[in-house]
């Protein structure tokens, strides 16, 4: 006697129906989220660079920093074929091929810190992100 419901059709066209209307109330609340958030507007090649170049860094921390940030352009010029496979090639013969004035003050800054143990002011890291995003926005647009 309990299994005759299961046995009805008028019960399972009832769960379907329910099942249904419980999946298009999902899609259509997953559509009408806002769609603000950081994430979704990082999408392409340059945001990924502008996300790393907005982040805040400690002193301690600039040498890994300034590597990612080259090493995340290095990435985007390689997806766009803009450079060979840049594996066997240092940042500075990376950046030569560009052929651009602006690189070799932003180079002179990564080997400084990177190589040389220099930790940057203020000021100069604001001014090697602005030469960077400079850069990566002629190189990439």
């Amino acid at each position: 006697m309990e299994l005759d419901i299961v046995y009805n059709p008028g019960f399972w066209l009832l769960l379907n129906i329910a099942v249904a209307a419980a999946i298009l109330t999902i899609r259509r609340r997953m559509r009408r989220a806002p769609q603000t958030s950081s994430e979704t507007l990082e999408v392409g090649p340059y945001w990924r660079l502008e996300r790393l170049l907005r982040s805040e860094v400690s002193p301690e921390s600039q040498r890994e920093y300034l590597k990612e940030c080259m090493r995340t352009l290095i990435s985007i010029m390689a997806e766009r074929g803009m450079v060979p496979d840049p594996r066997p090639m240092t940042v500075r013969e990376v950046f030569s091929r560009l052929g651009r004035e602006e690189v070799e003050a932003i180079i002179q800054r990564y080997e400084e810190v990177r190589f040389g143990g220099r930790i940057l002011s203020t000021e100069e890291l604001e001014d090697f992100r602005s030469k960077l995003r400079a850069l990566a926005r002629s190189v990439i647009f």
